[in-house]
């Protein structure tokens, strides 16, 4: 047991789901695994998963009543587990949006009426663009922000953003879990030789994550043999990517993979030169620590906590950061990392100690803890 802590009571609340990966999800299921492991502190787990059929998600006049039911059943259960188990912190994740007006209700009865320590942990990369927009979900996070004891971002443009605002702001990164961690120390020493020219996507691919972008700028470059999209694709997407490919070799160089097991992913990956990611928007993107864990350079966009984890302002990177939209800055990133093998090797490399030093279990975890006290 680890000799940083002494027992107190914990109430986490936040989603919780094994058929998912990435996201809020993913951060519920390592840190409270860990947590229960270690034996850091007495946990009370509540579980605030929406799990309704695809159908319901899919239709906004089913999904508006249902989500409010959803609420209420997360009020009225927080509640309960504040009363019975009388913890001494609660740790509370949010997406903000319309859950804002749900975690108003729980942080003033958590801190108003039990009195407890009120975490809240803000899982989401919009805090800069809501500030400049100034409206409603800004003015309502600032609400719930100023109720809680301490508010916690992933990525350092919101801790600049909210903290002109809220006292007791920190910025955290999100944990790898431990086999990730595993896989990055046998990945330290040595990284299998990629596939020449070779570039890898991971996520759903959709307008919104950059893949047109992405394969307008493949079809320029002829230090690029493969491009390699993994994750869920619509028809429609899928011919008009197509399509983009024919301007260069009959677009024999694309490859859809569909959606794969994780472990098929870290297989893409590893035989990768390079991860590409120019999202429009992101938080905590988990395949850009799965490719620095792997020793994997990655080109994205420069939003949410994607500059933040490849250290882009400092001298050794992780990897490079574009302009969102911009074709060309993206075109030319590849171009870089895909003829330069030796600044490549470094990039990843760079990656992988940034992963094993910063991003364990361990060591964000004790800095929540700070935080529990």
């Amino acid at each position: 047991m680890s000799n940083y802590t002494r027992k107190k009571r914990l109430l986490l609340v936040a989603p919780y789901s094994s058929k998912k990966v990435g996201g809020i999800g993913t951060w519920s299921i390592n840190v409270l695994n860990y947590i229960r492991k270690e034996k850091l502190v007495e946990v009370c787990f509540q579980n605030t998963a929406l799990n309704v059929e695809g159908f319901v998600q899919q239709n906004l006049v089913l999904r508006l009543p249902w989500g409010v039911v959803n609420s209420l059943r997360i009020i009225l259960v927080t509640i309960k587990n504040l009363f019975v188990y009388k913890p001494s912190t609660v740790h509370y994740t949010s997406s903000a949006s319309f859950a804002l007006f749900k975690d108003y209700i729980i942080a003033y009865v958590s801190t108003k009426i039990f009195k407890v320590n009120f975490v809240i942990h803000w899982h989401f990369g919009r805090i800069p663009a809501l500030r400049d927009e100034n409206n409603w979900e800004w003015k309502w996070l600032l609400r719930v922000a100023k109720l809680c004891s301490n508010s916690i971002v992933i990525d350092k443009k919101s801790l600049v953003a909210l903290q002109k605002f809220v006292p007791n702001v920190v910025f955290i990164p999100n944990p790898i879990s431990s086999s990730l961690e595993n896989e990055a120390k046998m990945t330290s020493n040595h990284r299998m030789r990629p596939v020449r020219g070779r570039v890898v996507f991971v996520g759903h691919v959709v307008k919104t994550k950059g893949v047109c972008e992405l394969v307008e700028a493949c079809s320029r470059l002829r230090s690029l043999k493969e491009l390699v999209i993994v994750g869920p694709c619509g028809e429609e997407m899928k011919k008009h990517l197509c399509s983009m490919a024919q301007e260069r070799d009959n677009g024999e160089w694309l490859f859809f993979k569909g959606e794969i097991p994780r472990e098929k992913v870290f297989d893409e990956l590893k035989q990768a030169v390079c991860l590409c990611l120019p999202s429009y928007t992101e938080g905590f993107p988990y395949v850009v620590m799965e490719a620095m864990a792997l020793r994997v350079p990655v080109v994205a966009t420069n939003v949410g906590a994607i500059d933040d984890m490849l250290d882009v302002q400092s001298k050794q990177p992780a990897g490079i950061c574009v302009p969102v939209k911009d074709v060309v800055a993206l075109e030319n990133a590849l171009a870089r990392v895909l003829e330069d093998t030796s600044w490549a090797e470094q990039l990843g490399e760079t990656g992988n100690q940034r992963v094993l030093c910063d991003y364990t279990l361990e060591s964000v975890v004790k800095q929540y803890n700070d935080w529990w006290e």
